[in-house]
């Protein structure tokens, strides 16, 4: 409920925080909701929800246990027992008259103590297990397990599911229910865990419990039976642990970042090949939205350095995509000819970006054009590194940048002008030094790199426009055939790939839209369908911040928890459930059997074989290995050494563009792009997730 939100770390000294601190406290102290909400959006209790919780809990609390019941009814009449405590009467056999509902009832049972005494409420556990005709199984089971001990551990009795036990519990048929085996572990119906315990388990409806060392039930008495527990109801707990987190995320937009609130609004599409749009033709978008505009006749420009060079004239036309090589701007016929591989430029993801946030920034006036012009700018270069493209390189590249938006400015007359987005695509040089220009190939070193190019870009913007905030800077994960598994140096672990999102993460002005491997390509290079469907996601995640003041991360793991040979995935997930799906790989649908995932010895050289990889809930993905992993052992997904960057996690987010895949041969597409699944059909938007490497006991998580 604070109203500046400013997001400053705890230990702030602004007045504006103190001002905030004290509208919680008075909320948490005074208010009657059960929770309040902290500065920092963390959900926490309040004086009336710890208040409701201690009540809950004397009635839900341990039971204090009498022999009789004249001795239950001294303590109460004493005052000995709290109001809401239950209280448990064993082994007596007479009645008494009940002191609240005057009905005569058993001395023997369950009481809770009421202002008016103590209430019978049930029978006591031992009598009403006597009425379920299933405590004899109980008791069987217990009673067979001395003697069939060492018949079961020879494997001549029953079912042991082929394990050679030391000490069984079985059922009245023989059944191993759990036991220990000859290396002192528990076995469970084919679950194992180490350090187990017998306890009396006063949660959930449990009467009687063997637990594992992390208090997780395994088995016991439930409505009078043994049975075995799977993991459901702890798998349950975790599932809206991970959802709670989720929705953290979107509560907790994106702050301080310009909004498209200008006449002119600037959106800047900066970065190599991917953001330039080589190969992305034949171009595709041919129809302008209502107030969008691109500098000169094409929304690309023809400069490597130094000046800003539009296509044509220097004019503000409205955006439409056309293919070029060099300074000229192609027909269809020309299109046509191009040959595969030809590296011109028809659909840069900048196009569908700044067409599908102005149709947005309308439809929220319901509105055919609200007023406010979108400007695509795309000062991108092809084939460069982060050093190359950063700003005071030799390389003279960033000045592109700032040209472009001086020469947009020119356009404009009188009227203001500000830069609300920054689309950002670089990271395949920096994964591998295919340009002999030596660039960081590590993660840390090559997130301050990119960290300090936004500051720079921020600061030239606000110097330009006189915005006072800075733009949005969106980035992708570099990924697919690109990414690299061990840097030059030898560090291994998706360097890249991981520093991109290290640095959205940190920043209060920037968001990863997620990764690139599931559009279609040409080996490498996105085709024209892969760059608008490209342009038309970071549009959705542009228009979830800017527009509708949500926070935002892509589809990635919060925490890794092994149990043997059993590995538990957590993930923060925009939309639940994960799903399981094809991305496209060149212009197939791949699938892989392990859905993109391999874990490793720490050194990446050693795979650890997954024999099956499963959705347990709709956060939760448990990959079962052959053999335990060793300590210090990584998880990966979407690596390159196996999977060449691709994988087949993603959520369920039913959202579809505005543009339709299509397919046109008569323009030189090429017949591969002919995709049943998708043509003439809105690119779909679920949201999947980026690579990563982790370790074993990787948690973002408090222990």
């Amino acid at each position: 409920m604070t109203r500046y939100n400013t997001g400053n770390p705890v230990g702030s000294n602004s007045p504006l925080d103190l001002y905030d601190n004290a509208e919680n406290l008075d909320a948490g102290i005074n208010g009657a909701a059960l929770t309040w909400r902290d500065r920092l959006g963390v959900t926490r209790r309040s004086w009336s929800g710890i208040e409701a919780d201690f009540q809950q809990f004397l009635a839900d609390g341990s039971t204090i246990e009498f022999p009789t019941w004249a001795e239950a009814s001294t303590a109460a009449g004493a005052g000995q027992i709290p109001l809401n405590r239950q209280v448990a009467v064993i082994g007596d056999a007479g009645t008494h008259t009940d002191p609240v509902s005057g009905e005569v009832v058993p001395n023997s049972g369950r009481y809770v103590m009421v202002a008016g005494g103590l209430q019978w409420r049930a029978p006591d556990v031992l009598s009403r297990k006597a009425d379920i005709a299933d405590l004899d199984v109980v008791r069987d089971a217990t009673d067979e397990v001395d003697a069939r001990t060492q018949d079961i551990a020879r494997g001549s009795a029953g079912n042991t599911g082929g394990l050679a036990l030391t000490f069984a519990l079985v059922d009245p048929d023989g059944n191993a229910i759990a036991g220990i085996d000859t290396a002192n572990n528990l076995q469970v119906l084919g679950l194992t865990g180490k350090d187990f315990h017998v306890d009396a388990y006063t949660q959930g409806d449990w009467d009687f419990a063997l637990t594992d060392a992390a208090g997780y039930v395994i088995a016991g008495i439930r409505d009078g039976v043994w049975q075995a527990a799977s993991d459901a109801r702890q798998l349950d707990y975790l599932d809206q642990r991970n959802r709670e987190f989720s929705a953290s995320v979107r509560s907790t937009a994106v702050r301080s970042v310009q909004q498209p609130s200008a006449d002119f609004n600037v959106v800047l599409n900066y970065g190599q090949s991917l953001a330039e749009g080589n190969e992305t033709w034949p171009s595709l978008s041919k129809v302008s939205t209502p107030g969008t505009l691109m500098l000169g006749d094409n929304v690309d420009q023809s400069a490597t350095s130094g000046s800003y060079t539009p296509i044509g004239s220097s004019t503000l036309n409205p955006l439409v995509a056309h293919t070029r090589v060099g300074t000229n701007n192609l027909t269809d016929a020309q299109e046509a000819g191009l040959l595969p591989g030809d590296q011109a430029i028809g659909e840069p993801p900048v196009a569908a970006l700044a067409s599908t946030l102005k149709a947005d920034m309308n439809r929220r006036l319901v509105v055919e054009d609200d007023g406010r012009k979108v400007v695509a700018l795309n000062p991108a270069v092809g084939g460069r590194t982060i050093e190359q493209l950063s700003k005071g390189a030799t390389a003279n590249i960033y000045p592109l940048v700032t040209d472009g938006l001086s020469k947009a400015k020119a356009q404009t007359g009188a009227s203001t002008v500000c830069v609300p987005l920054v689309s950002f695509a670089q990271g395949e040089y920096n994964y591998a030094d295919v340009n002999s220009t030596s660039p960081t190939t590590d993660r840390a070193p090559y997130a301050q790199l990119l960290d300090t190019l936004f500051d720079n870009i921020a600061a030239d913007v606000k110097a330009s426009t006189g915005q006072a905030l800075a733009p949005l800077f969106l980035t992708y994960q570099t990924g697919a055939s690109w990414t690299r598994d061990v840097s030059l140096t030898g560090v291994v672990g998706l360097s890249i790939g991981m520093a991109q999102l290290d640095v959205a993460l940190s920043r209060r002005d920037a968001a990863m839209i997620g990764p690139v491997y599931q559009y279609p390509d040409k080996g490498g290079h996105l085709d024209s369908n892969g760059s608008r469907w490209f342009g038309c996601m970071y549009a959705k995640v542009a228009r979830k911040i800017l527009l509708e003041g949500q926070g935002w991360q892509p589809v990635r793991p919060l925490q890794a928890e092994q149990d043997g040979r059993s590995i538990l995935l957590h993930y923060h997930v925009p939309v639940p459930p994960l799903r399981f799906s094809s991305p496209v790989v060149g212009a197939t649908l791949a699938v892989y059997a392990d859905r993109g995932f391999r874990v490793t010895t720490a050194d990446g050289a050693t795979d650890i074989p997954i024999s099956s990889v499963e959705l347990v809930r709709g956060t939760i993905i448990r990959l079962s290995l052959a053999t335990e992993p060793p300590a210090g052992a990584l998880i990966w997904y979407a690596d390159k050494t196996v999977h060449n960057g691709n994988g087949m996690v993603c959520d369920s987010d039913r959202e579809v563009a505005a543009f339709d895949y299509e397919f046109v041969p008569e323009r030189g597409m090429y017949p591969s792009a002919n995709i049943a699944a998708f043509v003439g059909k809105p690119y779909p938007l679920q949201n999947w997730s980026i690579a990563f490497c982790i370790p074993l006991n990787y948690s973002e998580f408090q222990a």
